[in-house]
C-alpha cells in the first residue's frame, strides 16, 4: 500500500509540473514531447537557471539560433539546442524530469 501511495503522489506531482510548466510557455514555443525526454547532443549553451520561465527566455533571446530546449526541473538546468527532435528523431532520449520544447521559429 505505501509503494501504491508513493507512486501515486509521483504521478500527481509530475501531471502538475507538467502542467506548470506548460502554462508559462507563449504561442512562440510548444510542448514537443512531454515529461521526462530531452534532445541530446545538440546544445550550444547549457547552464543553471532560477526557473523554467529563464530558460524559455534565453532561448527567445538565441532565436534563430535556438531551435529547442530541454529543461531539468531537478537541477534547475537549461540546455539550448541548434537541432530539433524533428530533425533528429534518434537523439530524443528519456531524461528524467526534464521537458523537451521546440521553438515555433525552429525553420525546417
Amino acid at each position: 500500500m505505501k509503494i501504491l501511495n508513493a507512486f501515486l503522489i509521483l504521478a500527481i506531482f509530475r501531471i502538475a509540473f507538467t502542467i506548470t510548466i506548460a502554462a508559462k510557455v507563449d504561442a512562440d514555443c510548444k510542448v514537443k514531447t512531454g515529461l521526462g525526454q530531452a534532445l541530446t547532443g545538440h546544445s550550444f549553451s547549457s547552464f543553471t537557471v532560477k526557473d523554467f520561465q529563464d530558460c524559455y527566455q534565453e532561448c527567445k533571446a538565441n532565436e534563430p539560433k535556438c531551435r529547442s530546449m530541454n529543461y531539468n526541473g531537478d537541477h534547475k538546468r537549461c540546455e539550448l539546442n541548434n537541432a530539433t527532435e524533428t530533425s533528429h528523431p534518434q537523439d530524443l532520449k528519456e531524461v528524467p524530469m526534464s521537458v523537451y520544447f521546440e521553438s515555433r521559429h525552429r525553420g525546417k
